[in-house]
């Protein structure tokens, strides 16, 4: 009799399991930014991006929204995502202090969106309402040459970690050997300033000719 009922369940149970996974698909038309392409797929054309938790709700709330909202801007404005948990130098970079937030990028200005969180009010913001709302200053713009130039500097820690996990778990170097590497580095370019500085300062012994 439980096999009979087990038997009958499964159909059931496949059923919601395949359910749940296509009310989870995203939209193909959501780009995924992150701190290694971010420079490069925002250099051309409009962008409408939203840094999101997973574990935050209201980035759930939202999700269907967002989802049909790049279906709907698809060849007019790019819609993308950046997890916020994960790519720490674009966080910094744009100073995002909670989640959902939704900036609007177009060449080096950048506009953050405060508006309702609706299809209509989202759509409207991504297609004209931009250009009523001041750009960030060049100094604060995440787009702009200075704000690149510090996204690098903020990435590199995070480049690091991920750096270090690569030589440690995919290539198996041993801790002591990353860390005397690590410190060879610094000793390196250390010795090597020593020695430039030495060679120029060093004068070159003068010979005075007598008649």
């Amino acid at each position: 009799m439980l096999r009979a009922c087990c038997t009958r369940l499964l159909p059931l149970l496949v059923l919601i399991s395949t359910c749940s996974q296509v009310a989870k698909t995203e939209s193909q038309n959501v780009r995924s930014l992150t701190d290694a392409n971010f420079d490069q797929s925002t250099a051309e054309g409009a962008w409408l991006i939203e840094f999101f938790a997973p574990w935050c709700s209201h980035c759930r709330d939202l999700e269907a929204t967002w989802d049909a909202l790049a279906d709907e801007l698809k060849g007019k404005v790019n819609v993308a995502k950046v997890d916020g948990t994960s790519e720490r130098g674009l966080l910094g970079r744009f100073h995002v202090e909670g989640f959902p937030t939704i900036f609007h990028v177009h060449d080096t200005e950048t506009r953050p969106y405060t508006g309702k969180r609706t299809m209509q009010k989202l759509m409207d913001f991504a297609l004209a309402d931009w250009k009523a709302e001041p750009a960030l200053p060049v100094w604060k713009s995440p787009t702009s040459l200075i704000g690149r130039v510090w996204g690098r500097i903020q990435g590199l820690p995070v480049r690091a970690q991920r750096y270090y996990q690569y030589l440690h778990l995919e290539k198996h170097y041993s801790q002591m050997t990353l860390l005397a590497s690590l410190l060879a580095i610094p000793l390196t370019i250390g010795l090597s300033m020593i020695c430039m500085l030495d060679a120029y300062m060093t004068r070159r012994p003068t010979f005075q000719r007598y008649n």
